[in-house]
């Protein structure tokens, strides 16, 4: 993959991808699983950081919140920049 620097304190972010998601027995379509109600947060892998960035590093898992940032299609994986203060917090894995 080539490598992409966000400027300022952005982050580029890889959101994990979500197999199938069911509430209550219902299997809720794609489209609606990027609104906050059915999966407000999600697991993700930091690919990329801007020079102001003060606590995240590339290749750190964090939990991010599933509606913030810009998704675009980069080297045909679909990537999200979003702002530092988007990420919710670091995960251990």
């Amino acid at each position: 993959m080539r490598t992409v620097t966000p400027t300022g304190v952005k982050v580029l972010v890889l959101k994990d991808k979500i197999k199938e998601y069911k509430l209550d027995g219902i299997i809720v379509p794609e489209q609606a699983e990027r609104t906050a109600r059915f999966r407000p947060h999600v697991k993700a892998t930091v690919l990329g950081r801007g020079p102001k960035c003060n606590w995240v590093n590339i290749g750190d898992r964090v939990y991010v919140n599933n509606v913030a940032g810009d998704d675009w299609e980069f080297d045909g994986e679909l990537v999200t920049m979003m702002r530092e203060k988007d990420i919710i917090g670091l995960t251990e894995e």
